[in-house]
């Protein structure tokens, strides 16, 4: 959440100091109560009001390099993060680890996941690439291949009459 303003900030304690109720001015203005008694209490300490610096260091990855890597996205969607990373070091001299390139990728809306082409919901092209895997003719073949690449699975038990 961002800080709230000076100037909302010198309205707050000017209300108070006009002996509005702290809670009502508070509900009025949409502030928490005790971020108002803070203002009040540093306006009277003489201290100016406006918001301090955020805390923490600055981001590695700035506007710049943000603008670079979507473009990068747009030209090679399939790049990997090392890729990116490496990307990010050529373009700008920015090394930033592969979980910071992560998090910039999903703040700008894209996913690792890449398309394949054969979904699991087209049967058809899955048949396809099965035949092409195993060198089988046919959807047939290829279950007879599977049956000799795994032949426990179908023979017969002890006690039946050896019949598959």
């Amino acid at each position: 959440m961002n800080a709230y303003s000076e100037d909302l900030r010198k309205k707050i304690v000017e209300a108070v100091e006009r002996d509005m109720p702290k809670i009502e001015a508070a509900r009025t203005f949409g502030v928490g109560f005790f971020s108002l008694k803070r203002y009040v209490a540093t306006y009277r300490a003489g201290r100016s009001l406006p918001p301090k610096k955020r805390p923490g260091s600055k981001p590695k990855l700035d506007e710049g390099v943000w603008k670079l890597l979507e473009a990068d996205l747009e030209e090679r969607a399939t790049a990997t993060l090392p890729q990116r990373r490496e990307f990010s070091w050529r373009a700008c001299e920015v090394e930033a680890s592969a979980s910071t390139i992560c998090r910039v990728l999903k703040r700008l809306g894209w996913t690792e996941k890449r398309s394949v082409r054969a979904t699991e919901r087209d049967d058809w092209l899955r048949a396809e690439w099965r035949v092409m895997v195993t060198g089988a003719e046919s959807e047939r073949d290829h279950i007879g291949a599977r049956r000799w690449c795994n032949p426990s699975q179908y023979r017969p038990s002890s006690g039946s009459s050896g019949q598959l």
